[in-house]
């Protein structure tokens, strides 16, 4: 279809031409020759227009095959920075080079041409600006979302401290006055009394470790080792476990000690929850080379070969210290307790 409407221009620019340049011939040899007489002279037998056309359109022709390319030539580079402007290369080199030309027929795309420059600077602002706003907008959203799920967290434990932990306590008190009052009756009625006591008992300390693990993922204005000496405060005011540790001040970003005190409230959280440990050890510290965590229980342990390490938690721990370019290694036996240390 391009190629048939450019054969097209081509001979409508030669018939054009040589339509002006016939009637500028008849008029130029009106003053000498009568134009019928011009009609029917003859040179070697043959009309003298026949001549005239013949020599008209060779002139034509050369004339329009010098406009068919000057316009060419002259719009190769508009359509060269259409190219780059509809696939969106905008910071092509060709809109800042100069393709002014003289001449008539390069006036109108010399105008072009300054249109399209023009039209591919407003392009390259308006990309810019879509990045700085997609960028802004995509970190408050980020910040937001934080910020929201803190607030979600701080909700969810508040509901569960004052409503499921408060029920629990008051369970657990009506029912060592029942054991009071019936310590005379049968042995059947106490077991299940013991069997409720035990299991009020338990759900208490899966709430505890649960209200632990909602605790504020970031430290706020303390430091790691700060809020890890806070966490094991409560933690003993709150458990009969016997906690050993020797938390350092250690030296790194604000991104790991964040992740580490995270990564400290899901182990604590997991030996309340699942461990049924009586002793509980957390190191932290750091030498020339890396920061270490260790903790240490001595509770059930578990078999790291055949159990899930989601259902723990540990595959989300190993997957935050790998991010950091650190390493994670278990070691546990049942019934003996599990050792974690983390270095980064």
């Amino acid at each position: 279809m391009m190629k048939q409407f450019r054969w097209l221009n081509i001979f409508l620019i030669i018939l054009s031409i040589m339509t002006l340049t016939c009637a500028l011939t008849i008029f130029a040899l009106k003053q000498y020759v009568r134009f019928l007489e011009l009609l029917t002279y003859r040179v070697y037998k043959v009309p003298f227009y026949i001549y005239l056309g013949g020599i008209l359109l060779f002139l034509s022709m050369i004339l329009a095959s010098f406009l068919y390319y000057g316009l060419k030539y002259s719009q190769r580079g508009l359509v060269q920075k259409l190219h780059w402007l509809v696939v969106g290369n905008y910071h092509h080199a060709i809109f800042s080079e100069s393709h002014q030309k003289r001449g008539m027929i390069a006036t109108y795309s010399n105008v072009l041409d300054e249109q399209i420059n023009t039209l591919a600077h407003k392009m390259q602002m308006l990309s810019e600006n879509m990045k700085i706003w997609t960028d802004t907008h995509t970190s408050i959203s980020e910040e937001e979302r934080s910020t929201i799920l803190e607030e979600e967290r701080h909700r969810i434990a508040r509901e569960l401290h004052d409503s499921v932990s408060q029920q629990l306590f008051a369970a657990m008190m009506m029912l060592s006055a029942v054991n009071q009052l019936t310590k005379d009756q049968s042995d059947a009625l106490k077991n299940q009394l013991n069997m409720i006591e035990y299991t009020i008992n338990e759900a208490q300390k899966e709430m505890r470790a649960l209200l632990l693990h909602l605790r504020p993922v970031k430290l706020g204005d303390k430091s790691l080792s700060q809020g890890v000496m806070y966490l094991l405060e409560e933690l003993d005011s709150k458990m009969n476990i016997t906690i050993v540790s020797d938390i350092q001040s250690v030296h790194v970003s604000t991104l790991v000690e964040d992740h580490l005190f995270r990564i400290v409230q899901e182990l604590l959280s997991n030996v309340l929850r699942h461990a049924k440990a009586t002793t509980l050890e957390v190191y932290l510290y750091e030498n020339k080379q890396h920061t270490h965590l260790r903790v240490v229980d001595n509770g059930v342990g578990f078999d790291t070969n055949t159990l899930k390490m989601s259902s723990y938690g540990l595959s989300n721990i190993k997957e935050r210290i790998a991010g950091l370019g650190g390493t994670v290694k278990i070691v546990s036996v049942k019934n003996q307790g599990t050792v974690i240390d983390i270095k980064i």
